[in-house]
């Protein structure tokens, strides 16, 4: 019977963990965006192997 409430409760705290970390605002930063010049990502296609 003891063993069946400590499961209950370890279970019941994991539950909560897992949605107070859901509902944590992960992203705060926000989107990053960069341009490059055409000739730089022309550039830098070109060195890169294609995958097949």
């Amino acid at each position: 019977m003891r063993v069946d409430l400590m499961l209950f409760i370890v279970g019941t705290l994991l539950i909560v963990a897992g949605y107070a970390e859901q509902m944590k605002p992960s992203c705060t930063e926000g989107v990053q965006i960069k341009y490059v010049p055409r000739e730089v990502f022309d550039e830098y296609n070109q060195e890169k192997p294609y995958l097949e």
